[in-house]
């Protein structure tokens, strides 16, 4: 019963710490949500850059030549998660758990990266203005999210 009763909990903050959305069709659905938020937020921050038609069309090559690896990776990613919630509730090992945790978060670091190479060579075709526009609407956006909570997990746990 503790065994059960802690692995529950051990599920539980995980769960929040990672920011897991469960949906009663599972991640692929919170995954397709959230990139076509992704998707929404890059093209109104490119519109508000008043881009030149050929600025418009390597930023759709720089994004087409990364497309297909960044979608690997997301996928691998959930697909990991989903690994990980089945070896949370089962019997697995502290040592498997982790195995699997450090998967996932090198796959978040790769995808990271290419994310980040990605807005290097896009950075490159805008002008000085625009990438201080770019900027300004980008900490803007961070500013209006929320703030994730850090601390302890909640007491009704």
């Amino acid at each position: 019963m503790l065994l059960k009763t802690t692995s529950s909990l051990l599920l539980a903050l995980f769960l929040l710490g990672s920011g897991i959305v469960a949906t009663n069709n599972g991640s692929v659905e919170a995954q397709t949500v959230s990139q076509n938020s992704r998707r929404a937020n890059r093209q109104e921050i490119l519109e508000k850059l008043n881009l030149t038609p050929q600025q418009k069309q390597k930023i759709a090559s720089i994004r087409q030549k990364h497309r297909s690896e960044i979608e690997g990776l997301r996928q691998q990613i959930s697909t990991n998660q989903e690994e990980l919630q089945t070896l949370m509730a089962g019997n697995s090992t502290d040592k498997e758990l982790i195995a699997k945790h450090q998967k996932i978060t090198e796959l978040r670091q790769e995808l990271a990266n290419l994310n980040f190479e990605n807005m290097l060579e896009i950075r490159q075709v805008l002008t000085p203005s625009q990438r201080s526009q770019m900027a300004q609407v980008m900490k803007e956006r961070r500013s209006q999210r929320p703030m994730p909570e850090v601390g302890p997990p909640p007491d009704d746990l």
